[in-house]
């Protein structure tokens, strides 16, 4: 999967997790729907991983993608468990995923 396609879906979600309410069964659903592919995501986050070259130099942090992938998960599962109309905090996304 290439880069651009994980940052394009990622910011999709942070945007919508930063949504007001969740007043219509459609946004519900929507963002239900952005949760399941994230989860999906991860599926094809672990085989990229099992595919890949350990022996290279500069190596691609699996682990932080899925880190700032959950953190787009969870705030999204957050507004849809307990809506606000407060604004939270979230820990920011490394967005960097080369070392």
């Amino acid at each position: 999967m290439k880069r651009k396609t994980i940052f394009g879906v990622a910011l999709i979600c942070v945007l919508c997790s930063t949504a007001p309410l969740a007043t219509t069964d459609a946004e519900q659903d929507a963002l239900e729907k952005i949760v399941d592919e994230l989860d999906q995501l991860n599926k094809l986050i672990d085989k990229a991983e099992r595919e890949s070259d350990s022996t290279e130099r500069v190596r691609f942090r699996y682990d932080w993608l899925r880190r700032d992938l959950k953190l787009v998960k969870d705030g999204i599962q957050d507004h849809l468990d307990v809506p606000s109309t407060e604004p939270k905090t979230f820990d920011p996304l490394l967005g960097d995923y080369r070392q």
